[in-house]
C-alpha cells in the first residue's frame, strides 16, 4: 500500500480475542506497518496519524508502530541536522495530542537540548515513545519515552556515532537499568 499524500493507505494488524473466550479482559491490539521514507517525518506523520485513526475507529485500545517509524532509518548525516531533529520532536507531540482513546507506541528520535553527545553535538536519542490519552505515559524515570541500550555499529547501522544509549545515560543519574524498563 502507498503512503503518498493522494491516498494514504496503511495497514493496521489487529489482534482480537478468539471467539468464545471467556478468560481475562484482553485488550485489543494493533501493528501498523507503511512505508515510512527517511528524511521525511512530515509524510510519516500524515501516515501515523491515519493508522491511528484507523485504529481507534476499530476500536482498538492499543497501536504500535516500527522503530524509527517517524524519521525513518538509515539518515546518515541528517541525524546531524538540528532543523531536521526539532521537525521529529514537534512531530512526537502532535502524536501524543492524537492519541485521544487509544494508546500509542512510537519509534522516533528524542534529543536533550541542554546535553551535548560524544562529538560535542546535540545529545539525540533512538527512543520508543508511548502515550495514552494526549498525555505521555511515565514509568516513573522517563515520561513517555525509553531509549535504545543495545546501538548497532555495524555495516549501514552507524547508531553510536549518532545515538546516545540509555545504559549510559542511566549511569550519569546514578540508576540502575532495572528501575527504567
Amino acid at each position: 500500500m502507498s503512503n503518498t499524500p493522494e491516498g494514504l493507505a496503511v495497514p493496521v494488524w489487529m489482534h482480537r480475542p478468539r471467539p468464545g473466550y471467556t478468560g481475562r479482559m484482553q485488550p485489543h491490539i494493533g501493528l501498523a506497518q507503511f512505508d515510512s521514507l527517511p528524511g521525511h517525518p512530515d509524510r510519516n506523520l500524515a501516515a501515523m496519524l491515519e493508522a491511528v485513526g484507523r485504529a481507534r475507529d476499530a476500536g482498538l485500545d492499543l497501536v504500535a508502530f516500527p522503530e524509527m517509524a517517524l524519521p525513518g532509518y538509515f539518515l546518515g548525516d541528517e541525524w546531524e541536522n538540528d532543523r531536521f531533529v526539532e521537525d521529529c520532536l514537534a512531530a512526537n507531540e502532535t502524536l501524543r495530542e492524537a492519541s485521544r482513546g487509544i494508546t500509542v507506541i512510537w519509534g522516533s528520535v528524542d534529543a536533550a537540548p541542554e546535553m551535548t553527545g560524544d562529538d560535542g553535538r546535540l545529545r539525540k536519542y533512538n527512543a520508543a515513545f508511548i502515550a495514552s490519552d494526549s498525555q505521555w505515559l511515565d514509568n516513573g524515570v522517563l515520561q513517555g519515552r525509553s531509549y535504545k541500550t543495545l546501538l548497532p555499529n555495524y555495516r549501514e547501522f552507524d547508531d553510536k556515532r549518532h545515538f546516545f544509549p540509555l545504559d549510559r545515560w542511566a549511569g550519569e543519574r546514578g540508576l540502575a537499568l532495572s528501575l527504567i524498563h
